[in-house]
């Protein structure tokens, strides 16, 4: 995802090489994955492992909606910001992540009923998704 000034420079993956590529440290294979499936072989020039690092994905989307460069986006992270039109998606190709969120507590607090609750909300949310 990039801001819509950032993807009018991009028609293609390939274009990427004329683009910073942003990277959030929690997934640091992003866009190695992404790239192998958008189908984009090696480039010349283009090397998914350079860039500005970010702590975490939120920092690296923002840079993007600041215009930067283009970012990974996990979806529920950033439908509203696609939607306000701070984002788009200068590609069509998307891939769906082997690694799934996880709600990690103790398992004494799984009868909390705030806890329930939350676990409830999120899970509807993902569904909604």
């Amino acid at each position: 995802v990039c801001a819509p000034e950032v993807a009018k420079r991009l028609k293609r993956p390939r274009d990427l090489v004329k683009a910073t590529l942003l990277h959030g440290d929690p997934r640091p294979q992003d866009w190695v994955r992404w790239l192998a499936a958008a189908g984009v072989g090696e480039v010349p020039g283009l090397d998914p492992a350079t860039g500005p690092r970010f702590e975490s994905l939120n920092l690296a989307i923002q840079a993007a909606i600041e215009g930067l460069g283009v970012a990974i986006g996990v979806e529920a992270l950033v439908r509203e910001d696609l939607e306000q039109g701070r984002l788009v998606k200068p590609f069509a190709p998307s891939r769906l992540s082997g690694r799934p969120f996880q709600l990690v507590y103790p398992r004494a607090k799984a009868g909390n009923a705030n806890l329930q609750a939350f676990r409830d909300w999120l899970l509807a949310e993902a569904a909604s998704g």
